[in-house]
């Protein structure tokens, strides 16, 4: 029950963010000068998502690793952390959080630039 209490904002907020990436790619796919843009969206929407799942790991194996099933830790927080703690704590899934959003941006790059040497979409 704690955890579906304490969890169910990051899930919905997910679900908002991909009903309207599915809305945006529903209107670009339907326009004539954005015919090859469907090629480009599983990796725009992959490459974030890897990278949240290597988080999301991270996290769990931490919190597997500091406390037993069942017991409440001091170091759990209590509800969901603000960005400015996720980015900018010290501790170690801190700075594993730093590393990954700073992948984002070159991993894109790589797959896009990959795609369009393939002439994908054209």
């Amino acid at each position: 029950r704690e955890v579906l209490y304490s969890g169910w904002e990051p899930v919905i907020i997910a679900m908002a963010i991909s009903s309207v990436g599915g809305l945006i790619l529903d209107k670009t796919v339907s326009d004539p000068n954005f015919a090859g843009m469907a090629v480009f969206t599983p990796v725009i929407n992959g490459v974030g998502g890897n990278l949240v799942a290597v988080q999301a790991s991270r996290i769990s194996t931490f919190l597997h690793m500091n406390g037993m099933p069942g017991e409440n830790s001091e170091q759990t927080p209590r509800r969901c952390p603000s960005p400015c703690t996720t980015f900018f704590s010290p501790d170690v899934n801190s700075r594993s959080a730093r590393v990954l959003f700073l992948l984002v941006v070159p991993g894109h790059l790589v797959f896009l630039y990959t795609i369009s040497c393939m002439q994908g979409g054209h």
